[in-house]
């Protein structure tokens, strides 16, 4: 009589061992390719091989058949990974592979070679992700510039607001119609179109999208034509159109920026030489339409059915990466239309924009009375660690009737709001060292709740949850109001 068995004599359970064709399945499944080459034999290839050489299952010239496949500028590099591959340890290299269909892939091929220059290994198309990799480098890079953008254009808006400050000023002893006056008035609109443009600079190089508003895309092509222009070549044309004054649509301000700075760069890109870039707006029935066109080298058939997968580019010089039009495709159904391109090589390109029209806005209220209302000798107190624009700032309120203390930041101010009782109003800087513009606010609306405080930036856009903010550089008839309308309340 046999024993019985204990728990550890029991007999091992047999190893799985699947057969070649599951293994086929799974391979195939996963887009993967296994390969064995023999020495100076075939290289045989199993799974999903045919998007590289469609139905050719073996090389019968081998390894060597193999590298005449791979991208010209790879295969130095590919010939020498072979020859210093070093028996039993696995490797991995990835390059350039010309497949079937004319498509350039990138793989990555990780193997182990075997005795006598054999090797057996799998090979893993990884085109997708090394272009999406190279796009979040470009995006960081753009946030990067974009942050450093956002800087100069603040430090910019501090230098105008002492330009501006002074030549208000002066403005205001001018006599009517004299050579100072005329010479004054164009200083001031220098003035007003380089603010202008720095609040270009603050709305394209800003990180995250605002939200949709009711826009006019001739208005948009206006603000940009300047950039469009700068974009631009001296030897380009550039022309900008709107064929309707009532193209409103729907859609986010920022990224409807974004996304025709980027298509009129692609189309510069494409111009090796001279050549002419329209950017234009109209109406078709229900719709209006965004139109940028180039005569540049245009692009092939092959090429025009891909330009809007993730990470494809036409683009040949490394310096070129762009933001995908891909990333192009999603701003603009974001926004409820679709984008499309006609090209042909040698005769350039035209991408074109459609979104559904909306109705116009409410019109506005006339504006406010541009009158300078005067201070009637009230204290106010000024927070600015820029010396040259506080110095301005102080001279401009003294010159509109006020009183005027200064303080340098923060902590300054509090001092001197615990000495001087008299104070009406804080008008302090938000971006200083030592106690931001929105702490000083909580602590002056903890400790003296009957003084209010409004908020300046160099930045264009109001970067707090106050609603008391003014963008630098400010004109003398919003800051009087303003002041006037603070101590009324």
């Amino acid at each position: 009589m046999k024993p019985p068995h204990s728990p550890s004599s029991k007999p091992a359970p047999k190893a799985l061992r699947p057969e070649g064709n599951d293994f086929e399945a799974v391979w195939k499944a996963a887009g993967q390719v296994f390969y064995r080459c023999e020495p100076r034999g075939p290289m045989t290839l199993q799974g999903a091989f045919e998007p590289l050489l469609g139905e050719t299952a073996s090389l019968g010239g081998g390894r060597a058949e193999w590298l005449r496949l791979v991208h010209p500028d790879d295969v130095v590099a590919v010939a020498q990974w072979d020859a210093a591959a070093v028996k039993g340890k696995p490797q991995t290299l990835e390059y350039r592979f010309l497949a079937t269909g004319g498509h350039t892939l990138w793989l990555r091929e990780t193997r182990v070679p075997g005795g006598r220059g054999g090797f057996s290994g799998t090979l893993e198309d990884v085109t997708r992700s090394r272009e999406m990799a190279a796009q979040l480098r470009h995006r960081q890079k753009q946030s990067v510039f974009g942050e450093c953008a956002r800087g100069i254009a603040h430090d910019f808006n501090n230098v105008l607001a002492v330009l501006q400050g002074y030549t208000e000023l002066l403005q205001l002893d001018a006599e009517p119609g004299s050579e100072n006056a005329e010479y004054l008035g164009e200083m001031m609109g220098a003035v007003g179109r380089a603010r202008e443009l720095t609040a270009q600079i603050h709305r394209v190089s800003h990180a995250k999208p605002e939200h949709p508003v009711t826009v006019n895309l001739g208005t948009v092509l206006r603000d940009l034509k300047p950039l469009f222009r700068r974009l631009a070549r001296e030897e380009i044309e550039v022309t900008v159109s709107e064929k309707s004054a009532a193209a409103w649509v729907r859609a986010d301000i920022l990224e409807l920026e974004t996304l025709l700075l980027n298509l009129a760069a692609n189309a510069c890109e494409a111009m090796s030489g001279s050549g002419r870039l329209e950017v234009s707006c109209d109406i078709q029935g229900k719709q209006a339409t965004l139109a940028v066109s180039d005569t540049g080298e245009g692009i092939a058939a092959a090429s025009l059915k891909r330009i809007f997968e993730p990470g494809f580019t036409t683009r040949q010089r490394q310096r070129a990466e762009g933001l995908g039009l891909a990333v192009c495709r999603e701003i603009v159904e974001r926004a409820g239309g679709r984008i499309t391109c006609k090209s042909k090589p040698g005769k350039g390109s035209e991408f074109t924009v459609t979104l559904p029209l909306v109705a116009a806005p409410p019109r506005t209220p006339s504006p406010e009375s541009r009158k300078i209302p005067p201070g009637q000798g009230e204290a106010i107190l000024i927070v600015e660690d820029d010396p040259a624009v506080r110095k301005t700032l102080a001279a401009v309120i003294e010159t509109l009737g006020y009183r005027v203390y200064q303080a340098s930041n923060g902590q300054e101010a509090v001092r001197r709001l615990e000495k001087e009782t008299k104070i009406r109003l804080v008008i302090s800087d938000f971006f200083m060292p030592l106690m931001t513009g929105g702490e000083l606010v909580e602590t002056v609306q903890s400790r003296w709740p009957g003084i209010p405080v409004i908020l300046t930036s160099g930045y264009a856009t109001p970067i707090s949850p106050y609603q008391s903010f003014l963008p630098k550089p400010l004109a003398i008839t919003t800051l009087a109001q303003h002041i006037r309308k603070s101590i009324d309340v």
